[in-house]
């Protein structure tokens, strides 16, 4: 005879029935590992709200912390499972934010183009190996400190995520961090970019030398190394993309969120914008990335606090040449294409190691070090 299931909560239950008052009341008093239980049936009361379209629900579940990126017993997110648009846009991020998509008016986004951008990234390496050796054999008490950014909305959220990396000694959750929606990935790139110059003995840096040491380091982070085609929206003027000609190399500053879905990439970059006189101010451009090296990117669907979006991450100087651009026409009308390839010598030198680095190049102005293999590549 079969052993008995045993029955379902009281609130996955008022989720599923869209008792929106029980489940009001019910959320007043639980905490999130509550709200994101794995019911005896395989699924969150999430899960249950989106599969039987509940918006109200939904929204209330999503505003108390509950989880989009769990899968049930079927292998599905809450997304999965969603049965009308209205669930899907729900859980999905708003698509006016501009998280896979760069502005040529950005600082952040590239640090140069040059014929020997290469060199500079061994440069670079050799200054960052120092501080990574010197690591190897501390001791320290938390995994990683909080990285002081200032006073922003959601920074509780993003407390909670240091607290449960130092908790469980587990770098996935400054990951998922990353991905959350708030400001802390904008302020943390903004900080990058306004230091140029790396010293290794400057306590004011030594919160990013931390952070970006135990994000490219870390054994756990390996298995999600990536190398294929990955894409990313622009948003360039002319002049801006007359830099871009075929032949160019091009070093990234930061971490880039990419995504393994042109589709996604797409629709963030053709949210361009237009002048009184209806001329376009800014072409929506779509960069095809060609990793050829393990080390140099990071597919954390995962981990992500939107999985559907399929992000990969590329961690900062690395170096990509543009191999072709040409006009072609997509579902969101035309854009440019600009195709870009891992360049051979960085490949071979083993230069990154995947996510994270970005967090923290652009302020240091020399990370590409940290993300060296074991081996001692010096080429």
């Amino acid at each position: 005879m079969a052993e008995r299931q045993p029955p379902v909560s009281n609130f996955y239950i008022a989720c599923r029935n869209n008792d929106i008052d029980t489940v009001k009341s019910l959320l007043e008093t639980m905490i999130t590992d509550e709200i994101n239980k794995l019911e005896p049936n395989g699924s969150t009361a999430l899960h249950a709200a989106s599969y039987y379209g509940h918006h109200e629900i939904v929204e209330l579940l999503l505003m108390h912390g509950a989880s989009r990126s769990i899968k049930n017993k079927y292998n599905y997110i809450p997304y999965d499972e969603g049965k009308t648009d209205t669930i899907k846009v729900l859980l999905s991020r708003d698509d006016n934010k501009d998280r896979f998509v760069g502005d040529s008016n950005n600082s952040i986004e590239w640090i140069r183009i040059g014929d020997k951008i290469d060199q500079e990234a061994k440069a670079i390496r050799k200054m960052l190996k120092a501080y990574s050796n010197q690591n190897k054999n501390k001791k320290k008490k938390n995994l990683i400190n909080m990285i002081d950014l200032g006073s922003y909305k959601d920074i509780d959220k993003i407390k909670r995520y240091f607290n449960q990396a130092n908790e469980l000694n587990d770098p996935t959750y400054i990951i998922r961090a990353y991905t959350e929606e708030t400001e802390f990935y904008q302020r943390l790139n903004r900080e990058l970019a306004r230091v140029h110059q790396l010293n290794l003995t400057d306590e004011n840096q030594r919160q990013l030398l931390d952070f970006l040491h135990l994000i490219c380091c870390h054994s756990d982070l390996r298995k999600y190394d990536f190398q294929d085609e990955i894409y990313r929206g622009m948003n360039m003027d002319v002049n801006d993309l007359k830099q871009y000609e075929i032949g160019a190399k091009i070093m990234t500053k930061t971490l880039l969120s990419t995504s393994k879905d042109r589709r996604i990439a797409e629709k963030f970059a053709t949210k361009t914008g237009i002048s009184t006189g209806g001329t376009t101010i800014k072409k929506a451009c779509i960069c095809k990335y060609k990793i050829r090296k393990a080390h140099t990117a990071l597919a954390i669907q995962e981990l992500s606090v939107y999985p559907q979006e399929q992000e990969v991450l590329i961690v900062p100087y690395s170096a990509f040449q543009v191999v072709q651009i040409q006009e072609i026409r997509s579902d969101y009308g035309v854009i440019t294409e600009i195709e870009l390839r891992q360049c051979k010598s960085h490949v071979e030198t083993h230069t990154a190691i995947a996510v994270g680095g970005g967090l923290f190049a652009t302020a240091m102005g020399s990370v590409v070090g940290l993300f060296l293999d074991n081996e001692d590549d010096e080429n």
